[in-house]
């Protein structure tokens, strides 16, 4: 498992769904990785809703997201 414990490996796997939408939910992956607040979200989350909302959402909505869940997240976006 190369040191992976199950909480990380889910997330590498939504994040793998998410980057199948674009450059732009690409472009925040490093973000969403970063932050504890989105990553703890992402793993309460089933891959189908992770494909239907992040399949929907502009890079805009994307940053919204991201700060409804961490109101302290003020990194800007790339």
């Amino acid at each position: 498992m190369d040191g992976f414990n199950v909480q990380q490996l889910q997330t590498i796997k939504n994040l793998q769904i998410i980057s199948q939408y674009g450059a732009e939910a690409r472009a925040l992956i490093p973000i969403l990785e970063q932050n504890t607040y989105v990553r703890w979200s992402l793993l309460k989350s089933t891959n189908a809703e992770l494909a239907r909302d992040f399949g929907r959402m502009t890079l805009r909505s994307l940053e919204r997201f991201i700060r409804e869940i961490d109101p302290s997240w003020t990194r800007p976006i790339p």
